[in-house]
């Protein structure tokens, strides 16, 4: 049986327990969500997309924003697409070589854009990649506080464009977009690029409440299970600079757990190597030496050097803090 635009979004909005106007928040009004489910008005590619995700539902499996015949359509995905790349967090080029791209496509366009906010907002998340900081060799970040900030601004600017009233102070209160989530965490990271760890420590943690209040379909979303992981280690790292062991142990070993099952294996690292941390640093030495052992072990395997990851240089972050030489044999 097919359904109507109409009946997908109301049947699943209610599904999962949301008011037409926590469902529009940080999309569109919600005279937008009544009309399209009074079917008397069909909403657009780019807010049905946000909409389909807010509500868990994947877009491609209702065909939505694969309009071949509309060029618009087909270049934004194109640049939603590259803005995926991982290579991006490490190189700022290819970002800059996007907004190049988006500026020369919309100066040849004549006419008016459909859904202006959503370019506007497609350029603020380039320019969010091109702020962040650079990276200088292994897992070092060159700091330019200017560009930090701007990419602060960035950030509050791109929430700003489909929730003018927004406060840092409310996030846990909010009905997010998903899209809202990452701008969010960019937001946070900022502070944390600043040496505010408290701060970041601070938004990251609502975000964390606001994730858990209204994520339900946890480990049915890879997505959604990356980003929580994420979420948590980041979490736990800002801990673990702060010297507060046992709040850094609790979230690395929880987005240890999930990175598994997601098959993420730079950030199953990334939080392997804070629990080894902190369970030293808690005195619990024998659990934190095995610990450190199955780390350099997965890095052995993996290969020296995949994603940053310096052997040589992380065994002497090791000895330096603990002392020794660590034996990387284990029992199992």
């Amino acid at each position: 049986m097919l359904y109507s635009q109409a009946e997908i979004i109301k049947h699943h909005r209610e599904l999962k327990g949301m008011t037409q106007s926590q469902l529009a928040e940080g999309i569109c009004s919600r005279h937008h969500i009544l009309k399209a489910e009074a079917g008397t008005r069909k909403l657009s590619d780019f807010v049905l997309k946000d909409v389909l995700l807010k509500l868990g539902l994947n877009p491609i499996d209702f065909n939505v924003g694969i309009d071949t015949a509309d060029n618009d359509t087909i270049f934004y995905l194109q640049m939603e697409d590259a803005l995926k790349t991982a290579d991006y967090s490490f190189d700022r080029a290819p970002s800059i070589k996007l907004r190049n791209d988006i500026i020369n496509y919309l100066g040849g366009r004549k006419n008016a854009l459909v859904d202006a906010r959503y370019w506007e907002l497609l350029k603020l998340r380039v320019e969010i990649r091109i702020h962040r900081p650079d990276f200088a060799g292994s897992n070092k970040h060159e700091i330019d506080a200017s560009k930090v900030l701007k990419s602060r601004e960035y950030a509050i600017s791109a929430l700003k464009l489909f929730r003018p009233d927004f406060d840092i102070a409310k996030i846990d209160t909010y009905y997010l977009a998903r899209r809202e989530y990452m701008l969010i965490q960019s937001l946070a990271y900022s502070y944390g690029y600043l040496g505010e760890l408290s701060k970041e420590i601070e938004v990251l943690d609502k975000l964390k409440i606001n994730f858990e209040k209204h994520q339900k379909t946890l480990y049915m979303d890879t997505t959604l299970n990356t980003f929580y992981a994420t979420l948590l280690s980041a979490i736990g790292i800002n801990y673990r600079l702060l010297g507060m062991w046992e709040q850094c142990l609790q979230h690395s070993i929880n987005s240890k757990e999930i990175f598994l099952k997601s098959n993420d294996i730079v950030e199953y690292l990334q939080s392997l190597w804070n629990q080894s941390f902190s369970l030293m640093k808690l005195g619990r030495a024998g659990e934190g030496e095995e610990s450190f052992k199955k780390y350099f072990m997965l890095l052995y395997a993996i290969g020296d050097g995949y994603a940053g990851y310096d052997i040589a240089e992380r065994k002497k972050m090791y000895e330096d803090e603990f002392g020794g030489n660590i034996d990387i044999k284990v029992a199992w």
